[in-house]
C-alpha cells in the first residue's frame, strides 16, 4: 500500500553496516479539506520498543498541530529501499505495532536508531541512557578518529542501559550524516573527508526508550601533505617484555639514522591494544624513541604500532607488532572475604569473596584456609575452581571461633593470603533459643 498523494516521504539513506538493516519513516500528512495549509511538522519524541510481538513505534503529534493539522501518518519500513512497506495510521493514533519485522537497526525519519537487540530479548531499560563520557576527536587531512567511554550506569541491569551509539558528523553549517554503532564499540574512524575543513561531531547513547543528550565536538582536518613532505614510517619496531604487566617498545627513525642529528619538534606516538579489531586503542606520546608501557594484562597478546609527528604533520602508522605478556603468579589477594553462620546448621558457615581482577591473569583455583582462632597452626584447606566466588564449609565445632583466609593460584604459583576473617560459630543452645 503506497502513501496517499501529497504525502512527502524522505527516503532513508543506505547505511554501511553488516547487520540486518531495517528502515522506517514516520511522516504526518496534511489535511486536504478546506483552505490550503502548510505541511505539518515532524512528529515529536519518536521511540521504538521491542516486544515479543514485534516492533512498537510511539510518537507525539507535531508542534503547532492546530494551524498545521494532521490528517493521518504514513509509516514506511523494510529491509531495503526497494522493498519498503507502507502503513497509514489515523491522526488520533500515536502508537503502532509492526509485527513482520526482525533485526536490530531501524531508521525513523532519516535518523538511524539501534533497537534493544533481537525482538525476543527482555527489555530492562525504563529511561533513556546517559550521554557518553570523555568523547575525544583526533584529525588528519582526510579523516577523524573518535574515541569515548561508556556512559554512567549503562550496564545490563541498569534502568538506563545503553544498547548502542549514534555518531553524527558533517561540515559546520551543513547537513549531518549519521552512523549507528554497537554497544561495545569505543572508537570509530570517519574517512574520506575534505582537508582544512571544520567538522562537527555528535555522539549519543541509545536504547529502546530513545537517545541521550548529544555530546558535541568540533575538529579541523589538517592540510593535505604532498608526497615530498610526507614523514617517514618508523622501522624495526621492537617490543621487549619487562614483566608480566609491562613491555619496552623501541624503534628506528629513518631520518635520524641518515642525518645522525636531532630534528626539532620530532614527536612519536605509540598505540597499543589487546589483539582484536574491536579492542580499544590506548596511546602514548613521547619525544624519545623508546617507551615503557605498563599496566598490561598478564598472559595476553597485545598489538603495537608507532607513528612519527613533526609540527602539525602526522606520518603513517608502522606495521603492527604483536607480543604476548607472560603469565605470573597473582600479586594480590581476593578482596571482601566474608564468612557468616548458616541458620539451622550449627556446623556450617557460608563464605564469599571477590574474584581476582583480569590484570592478575587467569585464576586456576582459590584456596580457602581455616582453623580455630586459638589454634591457628592446625589449619585445613579447601580448593575451589577459578570461577567460584562462594562456598559452604561444614564440620565446624559449635561455640568455637574460627579464622578464615583465602588466596588465588594459577599455573605460575600461589598469590598472597587475604586478611584474616574471624567468625564465631553459634552454639546449639543459642540456635534453639533463636
Amino acid at each position: 500500500m503506497a502513501p496517499e498523494a501529497g504525502a512527502t516521504l524522505r527516503a532513508p539513506r543506505r547505511l554501511p553496516w553488516a547487520a540486518l538493516l531495517l528502515l522506517a519513516a514516520l511522516l504526518p500528512v496534511a489535511s486536504s479539506a478546506g483552505a490550503p495549509v502548510d505541511h505539518p511538522l515532524k512528529p515529536r519524541h519518536v521511540k521504538l520498543l521491542s516486544t515479543k510481538m514485534g516492533l512498537k513505534v510511539t510518537w507525539d503529534p507535531p508542534k503547532d498541530a492546530t494551524s498545521r493539522p494532521v490528517e493521518h501518518y504514513n509509516i514506511a519500513y523494510g529491509k531495503s529501499l526497494k522493498s519498503l512497506k507502507y502503513i497509514k495510521v489515523n491522526a488520533e493514533t500515536y502508537s503502532f505495532l509492526i509485527e513482520d519485522v526482525g533485526g536490530e537497526w531501524i531508521e525513523i525519519d532519516g535518523f538511524p536508531i539501534k533497537g534493544p537487540g533481537p525482538f525476543n530479548e527482555t527489555v530492562t531499560e525504563k529511561e533513556v541512557p546517559n550521554k557518553p563520557l570523555r568523547v575525544r576527536v583526533r584529525s588528519s587531512d582526510d579523516r577523524l578518529s573518535v574515541a569515548w567511554k561508556a556512559p554512567r550506569l549503562s550496564g545490563a541491569k541498569s534502568p538506563r542501559r545503553s544498547r548502542g551509539f549514534l555518531l553524527g558528523y558533517g561540515e559546520s553549517g551543513r547537513k549531518m550524516n549519521y552512523v549507528p554503532l554497537t554497544r561495545d564499540e569505543r572508537t570509530h574512524e570517519i574517512k574520506k573527508l575534505a582537508s582544512e575543513s571544520v567538522y562537527v561531531v555528535s555522539l549519543q547513547s541509545m536504547n529502546s526508550q530513545g537517545r541521550s543528550q548529544p555530546v558535541y565536538r568540533a575538529a579541523l582536518t589538517k592540510r593535505k601533505i604532498s608526497e615530498e613532505d610526507e614523514l617517514d614510517v618508523p622501522d624495526d619496531i621492537s617490543v621487549r617484555v619487562m614483566s608480566s604487566q609491562s613491555v619496552l617498545v623501541s624503534w628506528v627513525d629513518p631520518v635520524l639514522e641518515k642525518q645522525k642529528k636531532v630534528v626539532a619538534s620530532r614527536q612519536y606516538t605509540v598505540r597499543y591494544r589487546e589483539k582484536g579489531e574491536l579492542a580499544r586503542w590506548d596511546y602514548k606520546q613521547i619525544a624519545n624513541r623508546r617507551v615503557l608501557i605498563e599496566n598490561l594484562i598478564p598472559d595476553t597478546v597485545y598489538e603495537f604500532a608507532v607513528r612519527i609527528s613533526q609540527g602539525e604533520r602526522d606520518g603513517k602508522w608502522s606495521t603492527s607488532v604483536f607480543q604476548r605478556t607472560p603469565e605470573s603468579a597473582p600479586t594480590t589477594a581476593p578482596e571482601n572475604l566474608n564468612v557468616w553462620p548458616v541458620n539451622g546448621k550449627p556446623t556450617v558457615v557460608a563464605v564469599s569473596w571477590d574474584a581476582l581482577p583480569e590484570t592478575e591473569g587467569k585464576v586456576k583455583e582459590y584456596i580457602l584456609s581455616y582453623a580455630p582462632a586459638l589454634k591457628p597452626f592446625g589449619a585445613k584447606s579447601l580448593t575451589y575452581r577459578g570461577d567460584t566466588t562462594s562456598a559452604l564449609v561444614d564440620g565446624l565445632q559449635p561455640g568455637e571461633r574460627y579464622l578464615f583466609k583465602i588466596r588465588a593460584a594459577n599455573r605460575r604459583g600461589l598469590g598472597p593470603h587475604s586478611k584474616a576473617f574471624i567468625v564465631a560459630v553459634p552454639t546449639k543452645i543459642s540456635l534453639l533459643k533463636d
